[in-house]
């Protein structure tokens, strides 16, 4: 009986005693730290990943990609519609140049890739390049 008295008197000092101004910058700096570390993974995960993938995997862009820009610089320049014509056949041409190119480049840089891929799988665990591994696939689904 004497022993609940004791923890319930110490239970109570602990209650009666607020938090320090320090304890509570410290909490709310930990809590803005993890919030923006997760808004930041999000950001990765989300915009820029899809933005460099195609750099990334050596994919051609889409003709999406061109009909998006062409929309972008219709709305941003006000072109009139015979600017917009040209514009789209710009853009045009130069995808044509740019898979051109890029299926001229593509093996070299793809064996850079897989060159430098292979020279970092050399130094890592066999743990690691399982992870690694895991990551690439996690990565290629999304």
């Amino acid at each position: 009986m004497a022993s609940s008295g004791v923890v319930g008197e110490l239970g109570a000092q602990v209650r009666k005693r607020p938090l320090s101004r320090e304890v509570i910058f410290g909490l709310v700096l930990l809590l803005v730290g993890c919030a923006g570390i997760a808004i930041g993974v999000a950001i990765d995960r989300t915009i820029l990943y899809q933005h460099y993938r195609a750099a990334w995997t050596m994919e051609a862009p889409s003709g999406g990609a061109g009909a998006a820009v062409a929309r972008q610089l219709a709305r941003d320049l006000d072109l009139t519609s015979a600017q917009q014509v040209q514009v789209d056949s710009i853009i045009a041409r130069q995808m044509t140049a740019y898979d051109s190119l890029r299926r001229e480049y593509q093996p070299r840089v793809r064996a850079l890739m897989v060159a430098t891929r292979a020279a970092i799988d050399s130094i890592l665990t066999p743990p690691q390049r399982e992870r690694l591994r895991a990551l690439s696939r996690t990565r290629d689904q999304t």
